[in-house]
């Protein structure tokens, strides 16, 4: 796809020319998600089951805004983790530092396939798994 048929917002511009446009999705994705975890003990913690429509991968870009309410549907016809009565050993509640490290860790791009791809994580690696090793003597 072409680059000049992409929205404004598609990838954070590294001049930040569009900071504003991606600061307004950011936010609007943020208060998506935490009003749906904040309200997990209003739901079950399985879903009601309701046909969802999953359209095909597009021809041309998407603007945000439906993408952003079928966002809504989709976290509604998911598994709710966050409810008080969920008792799942595999998948827990998303700790509030998890979520958060999941977007650092998208925007930092950091693969650990090697030193020259992610040089910070690379010396926190083997620092973490020491430590961690520790814990189990």
């Amino acid at each position: 796809m072409a680059p000049s048929v992409l929205p404004a917002a598609a990838f954070i511009d590294p001049q930040g020319r569009n900071r504003a446009a991606v600061e307004a999705i950011f936010q609007r994705v943020a208060a998506q998600v935490l009003d749906y975890l904040a309200a997990a003990g209003s739901q079950g913690p399985l879903p009601e089951v309701k046909d969802i429509h999953f359209r095909g991968i597009p021809e041309q870009p998407t603007a945000i805004a439906p993408l952003l309410e079928s966002l809504g549907d989709l976290m509604a016809q998911s598994m709710n983790p966050a409810h008080p009565g969920y008792m799942g050993h595999m998948d827990p509640l998303p700790a509030t530092a998890s979520i958060v490290g999941d977007w650092v860790a998208a925007a930092l791009n950091n693969n650990m396939l090697s030193v020259e791809m992610s040089p910070a994580l690379s010396r926190l690696e083997p620092l973490l798994l020491a430590d961690l090793a520790q814990l189990f003597g």
